[in-house]
């Protein structure tokens, strides 16, 4: 194919399906994408329809409502009106189409949104343009900038999840009191976990969809972890989304068992993310070829990262003194899994302030705007290597030994603030994206609140069932 004749939509569909393991049982696509509330939504067309449009170069349509839903409602509404005149369309990444995990018929294509049509002359024939609204891109965008600094960047997630029985297949010998014991063997294979995770690894491989590391049982009571292999981030963005929902399908199918990813106080479920900067050429800044450059642009942008990773009042939960999660304070260590970052390598690092609350195309496109500004500019990393919880020394001890002085953030709304001031974010990302993110962000959350406060088990159902 020259440059001059690039493959029609059709030609890079027929193309992607026939990478897929088993191309022929496809009978329906699932246009997905991730909104602003992180709540995965999805279009069902026959694989027949979806044929016929990219054959004649059209595309799906959708209206602008669904950009910014919290449930049925919308965040902008108030401000915006025009919203429910707003036309756009589904434009299928079909670098993304993967079989869907433990549905043989069943693939899925992530998509971004197209700017608003109502006005698009119905002659056109150039293909409808990315909205600037569209949360996947700037991670797109995140992704190029990486390339023409000649940076390769990796990415894999633990996916850690709590699992219980249902009350009503529980026997009395899957209810026996067994205590909590992380990487114990004998809570792995209690209740069948064992296979049912054994399950949900050969999904994830045979869809082709995320290469599992390893699982094991985790340190609260049915809490399991599902590490998944190095991905460029895009596609590590999306395999998340997919094996999340294959851990739900598969555990809460005839395994009648219950999935939670709450992040707060009781479950405690963190998303960490494994994340690796290689130089294609070499000459990459930050001193001593170690990367200081990434990790200094990391923490000088850190309270408005949160606002992306821990989105909801409960994600502030993990963030104390002595919780084995983010730490309280912004600090880094070898090692260290009492710190918002452990340095697990040479250019590697596990990023440990983020939930499952968290929207990951926003998150990981803003962490990536965030250290490739740092490798830009040859920044310094003010802060040392801390060997203990920060929280347990003094405070003198922490500025002279580690250079630790600020706190994370105490809450979703000293986040948002924090990111509606930062100007690498806001430039990089654009200021509409992010004045409705943070909208759509404070209407989901009023909602939150409306169910009762932080310990209550109505508010918590209500945020288990969204997560």
């Amino acid at each position: 194919m020259s440059a001059s004749n690039p493959p029609s939509e059709f030609e890079r569909f027929t193309e992607a399906l026939n990478n897929l393991p088993s191309p022929s049982n496809i009978r329906f696509i699932h246009l997905q994408w991730l909104d602003f509330s992180s709540t995965l939504r999805s279009h069902v067309l026959p694989i027949s329809h979806l044929l016929s449009l990219t054959k004649s170069n059209r595309y799906h349509g959708l209206s602008g409502l669904n950009k910014l839903l919290i449930d049925s409602s919308v965040a902008h509404y108030d401000r915006d009106k025009l919203l429910t005149r707003d036309q756009s369309y589904l434009l299928p990444d079909f670098s993304s189409l993967r079989q869907i995990p433990s549905l043989p018929h069943h693939a899925a294509i992530f998509c971004n949104f197209s700017e608003d049509i109502s006005h698009r002359p119905t002659t056109s024939l150039s293909p409808p343009k990315i909205s600037p609204f569209c949360p996947r891109l700037p991670l797109q965008n995140a992704i190029k900038e990486a390339a023409e600094m000649k940076l390769k960047i990796l990415v894999g997630f633990e996916i850690e999840f709590t699992c219980p029985p249902t009350t009503t297949t529980t026997t009395s010998s899957e209810s026996e009191s067994r205590p909590a014991q992380l990487s114990s063997a004998r809570n792995l294979a209690a209740n069948s976990m064992l296979d049912i995770l054994s399950e949900i690894t050969d999904h994830l491989h045979h869809s082709g969809v995320a290469p599992v590391q390893h699982f094991q049982a985790e340190a609260t009571q049915d809490q399991f972890e599902i590490v998944t292999g190095p991905l460029p981030p895009l596609e590590a963005a999306d395999a998340l989304i997919l094996t999340k929902e294959a851990i739900r399908r598969i555990c809460t199918g005839d395994k009648k068992r219950e999935v939670s990813f709450y992040p707060g106080v009781g479950e405690m479920n963190g998303l960490h993310l494994n994340l690796s900067v290689v130089s294609t050429d070499d000459k990459i800044k930050g001193g001593n070829g170690e990367y200081e450059g990434f990790l200094a642009g990391v923490f000088e942008n850190i309270d408005g990262l949160c606002a992306f990773g821990m989105a909801r009042r409960e994600s502030y939960a993990r963030t104390v003194v002595g919780g084995g999660a983010a730490g309280r304070f912004k600090a880094w260590g070898t090692q260290n899994r009492e710190v918002c970052v452990r340095r697990k390598g040479r250019g590697f690092w596990e990023v440990r302030f983020l939930d499952h609350a968290a929207q990951v195309h926003l998150f990981l496109g803003a962490l990536m705007f965030a250290g490739l500004d740092g490798v830009r500019r040859g920044a310094e990393l003010k802060l040392k290597d801390c060997t203990t919880d920060p929280g347990l020394i003094s405070e003198d001890e922490r500025r002279e030994r580690f250079g630790i002085t600020e706190e994370l953030p105490v809450s979703v709304d000293e986040a948002s603030q924090a990111l509606k001031r930062n100007s690498l974010l806001v430039g990089k990302m654009g200021e509409g994206l992010i004045t409705a993110y943070l909208a759509v962000t404070a209407a989901y959350n009023k909602m939150l609140d409306e169910q009762g406060d932080i310990e209550s088990q109505k508010r918590k159902e209500w945020l288990v069932a969204r997560l």
